[in-house]
């Protein structure tokens, strides 16, 4: 986990390895009578690691002004898929980009 930090001109930039996953629906039980929400264990789970990591690269004074977030995700293709075809194919699978984007 870690590229370069670089504040002032406000760019830091870090990688972070993991399985990409995507934001998860809230779920809902009941309990006593009354009914709760939940983030699911996979999507909590992803975003406790996300925010270790961005703590990690954080900068000593606030940031002021905008922020410009470029997200990167790379998912392996499918061992379903033909071999043929993984070499030219793209994947196609949801989730979309948005979902990844709100666990961020």
């Amino acid at each position: 986990m870690g590229d370069s930090k670089q504040v002032g001109g406000e760019v830091i930039k870090f990688f972070i390895a993991m399985e990409p996953v995507a934001k998860g629906r809230p779920r809902f039980s009941t309990r006593g009578g009354f009914a709760r929400a939940y983030t699911p264990k996979k999507t909590q789970s992803a975003e406790d690691f996300i925010r270790l990591a961005s703590k990690q690269h954080r900068p000593k004074m606030p940031i002021t002004g905008a922020i410009v977030l470029t997200l990167v995700v790379t998912r392996l293709r499918p061992k379903s898929m033909p071999k043929k075809d993984r070499a030219t194919a793209l994947p196609t699978t949801r989730p979309d980009l948005d979902n990844y984007e709100k666990l961020v």
